[in-house]
């Protein structure tokens, strides 16, 4: 089928359709053309940075002065816009990035299970029982802030204390 033929069919249906159901159908394009082209406007405006691209983006305050303060070390021309996000020049963008994961300057404060890569000799039971809390509740923030949706997440758990003893509730 070639396009002068579907052109014809489509004129064809459009034709044997009533007035109410051209209306609507005629509606129904426009208004689908219209939501794409205030899709693609609305896009190219909000990532229209004049040569300038994303590095980092929710940063925390900690985190984006030592981002800034390792740029000022490169030499690099950077922006910051909406709180949280940092543009560099857009050739220099791949650079700087892999340069300050290098560094390990994103800490985020979260810790997971490297925590325990440095052990204490003479560590506490309690001791441990913290630090894997704490690695525990880093790796589930992180695997959660890995998922596309979510921008930022805390997570807490509360571990019961195990006993010996259990309530038995009396009817």
């Amino acid at each position: 089928m070639d396009f002068k033929t579907a052109v014809q069919q489509i004129g064809q249906v459009y034709h044997n359709l009533s007035l109410r159901q051209r209306l609507v159908a005629a509606g129904s394009i426009i208004l689908v053309v219209g939501f794409l082209v205030f899709l693609s406007v609305y896009k190219s405006s909000n990532e229209n940075y004049d040569g300038y691209s994303v590095l980092f983006e929710n940063t925390s305050a900690a985190d984006s002065a030592l981002i800034i303060q390792q740029l000022e070390k490169d030499k690099v021309k950077y922006k910051i816009v909406n709180e949280g996000t940092i543009l560099v020049p857009n050739s220099d963008v791949y650079r700087e990035r892999i340069s300050i994961a290098s560094l390990g300057i994103l800490k985020d404060g979260k810790v997971g299970f490297e925590i325990f890569d440095k052990q204490e000799f003479g560590a506490t039971d309690a001791e441990q029982k913290v630090k894997f809390q704490r690695a525990l509740e880093g790796e589930l923030a992180r695997t959660i802030e890995s998922l596309a949706p979510i921008n930022k997440a805390i997570v807490r758990i509360a571990i019961p204390k195990e006993t010996l003893f259990t309530e038995r509730a009396t009817p």
